[in-house]
C-alpha cells in the first residue's frame, strides 16, 4: 500500500469520527478549513484537502498533520471559550481560533508520539505554500488588512515554535527569523504609503508582532 492509500485510509477514519460528532466533512482543493457555530462555539464544518494519486511527499505530510490537527480539536477544544470569544466580536473570535489551534496542536504533540512531527510538516507547508504567497499578493494589491491578518497567523505559529522546548534551538530561532522577515516586509511596504497614525499604532517595531 503506497503513501497516498495509507493517508486516504486515515482520512476515512477521521471523517468517521467527525461525522459521529455531527460535523459536516468535505474534501476538496488544497486548503484545509474549519468553520465554527458562532452561537455554540462547536465545529460545524471541516474541509480536508483532496489527495490526488500523484500527490507530492510534502503535500501528503501536510495532510497527515492536518488530520492530527482536527483530531486535536475533537479531543481538546473548549467550545465555551470560543463562544465567549465570539461575543467579543470578529477580531477577538479570529484570534481565539488561532490560539486554540496552537493549543490543540501542543496537546496532541505531547500526548501522541509522532504527532508533533506531523504538525510541524503541516505548519511548514502552510507558511511556505499558503501564508507567504497570500502576504505577497496582499502587498502587491495594497490590501493592508489581509497582509496584517496573515502575518498575525505566522507570528503566532512562530511563537509556538519558539516556546516548544522539544525543538532544537536552531529550529526555534529559524522559525522566529522567518516570521520577523515577513513582518518587516509588511512593515516597510505599508509604512511607505501609510498615514503616521497607522505606523504609530501598529508598527512601532516590526518585531513586536512576535
Amino acid at each position: 500500500m503506497n503513501k497516498v492509500h495509507i493517508i486516504r485510509d486515515a482520512i476515512g477514519r477521521v471523517v468517521s469520527m467527525l461525522t459521529m460528532q455531527r460535523i459536516k466533512v468535505t474534501q476538496r482543493g488544497m486548503q484545509a478549513a474549519v468553520a465554527y457555530d458562532k452561537r455554540t462555539g462547536e465545529i460545524m464544518h471541516v474541509n480536508i484537502p483532496y489527495l490526488p494519486d500523484d500527490a507530492s511527499d510534502e503535500f501528503i505530510a501536510a495532510v497527515q498533520g492536518f488530520l492530527d490537527h482536527e483530531v486535536g480539536h475533537v479531543l481538546f477544544s473548549d467550545s465555551q471559550v470560543l463562544r465567549d470569544a465570539h461575543k467579543g466580536g470578529k477580531r477577538l473570535a479570529n484570534m481565539a481560533n488561532l490560539v486554540e489551534d496552537v493549543y490543540v496542536e501542543t496537546r496532541m504533540a505531547k500526548q501522541f508520539a509522532g504527532s508533533g512531527f506531523n504538525l510541524q510538516n503541516t505548519s511548514r507547508f502552510h507558511l511556505e505554500r499558503m501564508l507567504r504567497p497570500a502576504i505577497t499578493k496582499a502587498l502587491v494589491e495594497g490590501d493592508t488588512k489581509t497582509a496584517l491578518g496573515n502575518v498575525a497567523i505566522a507570528a503566532v505559529r512562530a511563537w509556538e515554535a519558539a516556546v516548544e522546548g522539544g525543538k532544537p534551538q536552531s529550529e526555534r530561532e529559524a522559525a522566529k527569523d522567518r516570521v520577523c522577515l515577513l513582518a518587516k516586509k509588511v512593515h516597510d511596504k505599508i509604512v511607505e504609503h501609510a498615514p503616521k497614525d497607522l505606523e504609530r499604532t501598529y508598527f512601532r517595531n516590526p518585531h513586536d508582532v512576535l
